[in-house]
């Protein structure tokens, strides 16, 4: 039994069509699989009771050269802005062909989504960290070709463009980015491996008319020692011009280097990270330190620690603890991490983020879960205030028959910003859901 999506991040109604392309020698053959969810609820929130229902429709379809995918969701919901809303749109087209020599892919997506929401996107900007209300809308368009894959040598070229825009958050400006990426490999011997690389990245704000712009080149090498130690070394020239409305463009410019060591043991792996970065303040450095451990009982156990200096000089230590036990009757996690994180701005943010969570079956047909969650970040080098964020939930589903589940949960979640005192949410939700799946 699936445990029910969290319905902080999404309520309403959904409609999706999705291909998964995953492996495609694995797929061949496997033709048309339909998959479709129906559930109906309320949600009780902010002392008001709303409907919520949710429709979700998957098709997977692949051949041995070749896979395609098209999702599309929204959100259909009453009685939270008026008298019927629709919620986090999502429209996604994928396409992968694969041949003797190549791979070529295709993605085109957009996403609408709520700011100020306890998870968080990998390239989350510093301003929407802070962000508390409005929403997000994403269209990102990338595409890929690989080619080479079977020879000495080979490459890959890439191109994206993505433009985002905010609605009701009048503190983020709306901007544009695009992309494109060219590496040259050559492969010397079974065991190293030379490459060339070049990146551009160009970022236009809409709203200040500011513009950045990232040129690197560089060179790099992967060489095996032997089947279980790996070293993998970049050296490249990077430059950022950042061109303001108004006033004199700002150039920083300098070398960038990375090295990474990786050592495979029985149990796990050790693992080296060194490297350098070039900002709009100055040049970043950052070394980790990683093992990763399976235990005899199964259990997954990732401890790393290191040292971040930002482009101020200033030394920050860095750390994660991770450990996973999948048993019979329950499943358990845990982890701690702190981390520092740049955006699209050049911008660095120092997050803090602890995680716990555990389900257990309650019988045959139900099951109980339950997680706290809680992430910090400050701002080293901006005027921003710190946020704090702190979520509690407790979940329970329960299958009525073999394609219909009960599911309810509880959440109460608590956001500071500065010294601010903390904003509190409570939300209470219960639905029914539906599942069908077939061969069309």
């Amino acid at each position: 039994m699936n445990y029910p999506p969290a319905v902080l991040s999404f309520v309403g109604l959904e409609l999706c069509l999705i291909f998964s392309a995953g492996t495609i020698e694995a797929q061949d053959g496997a033709g048309l699989e339909a998959n479709a969810t129906l559930s109906f609820g309320v949600i009780y929130e902010d002392e008001a009771l709303r409907a919520q229902s949710a429709l979700g429709f998957s098709l997977s379809s692949s051949t041995r050269t070749q896979s395609l995918g098209f999702s599309l969701s929204s959100g259909l919901e009453t009685g939270r802005r008026s008298a019927l809303d629709f919620v986090d749109p999502s429209v996604l087209l994928t396409y992968n062909r694969i041949g003797q020599n190549a791979l070529f892919s295709v993605d085109a997506r957009y996403n609408q989504s709520d700011l100020g929401g306890f998870e968080l996107a990998e390239d989350s900007t510093s301003a929407e960290l802070v962000a508390t209300t409005g929403s997000k809308n994403d269209l990102n368009l990338s595409t890929n070709l690989e080619f080479g894959t079977a020879s000495l040598f080979g490459g890959t070229v890439s191109l994206g463009w993505r433009q985002i825009q905010y609605s009701g958050a009048t503190t983020l400006d709306d901007y544009q980015t695009f992309s494109a990426g060219l590496a040259l490999r050559f492969s010397v011997d079974p065991r190293v491996d030379l490459r060339t690389t070049a990146n551009f990245q160009e970022t236009l704000v809409e709203g200040s008319g500011t513009a950045r712009t990232n040129l690197s080149l560089g060179v790099g090498v992967d060489f095996a020692l032997n089947v279980a130690f790996r070293v993998s070394a970049d050296l490249s020239y990077s430059q950022i011009e950042k061109r303001p409305a108004t006033g004199d463009t700002q150039i920083d410019s300098g070398p960038v280097f990375s090295l990474v060591a990786e050592k495979d043991f029985l149990n796990g792996a050790l693992r080296l990270d060194l490297s350098t970065l070039v900002t709009d303040s100055g040049t970043g450095a950052e070394a980790r330190v990683t093992r990763t451990l399976k235990t005899a009982r199964g259990d997954d156990f990732l401890l790393s620690a290191g040292l971040s200096r930002g482009d101020n000089g200033d030394l920050k230590g860095i750390f994660g603890v991770e450990f996973t036990r999948v048993g019979q009757n329950s499943e358990f996690a845990f982890s701690l991490t702190r981390g520092v994180q740049g955006d699209v701005f050049g911008q660095e943010s120092l997050r803090t983020e602890f995680r716990v969570g555990y389900e257990i079956p309650l019988s045959r047909i139900s099951e109980l879960s339950s997680a706290v969650a809680f992430r910090e970040t400050e701002f080293p080098d901006s005027t921003m205030d710190r946020t704090r964020k702190l979520e509690l939930k407790m979940g329970y589903a329960q299958q009525l028959t073999r394609d219909l589940d009960l599911t309810a949960e509880v959440a109460h979640t608590r956001s500071w910003s500065g010294s601010d005192g903390p904003d509190v949410d409570n939300t209470v939700y219960v639905g029914l859901e539906r599942k069908f799946n077939w061969r069309p």
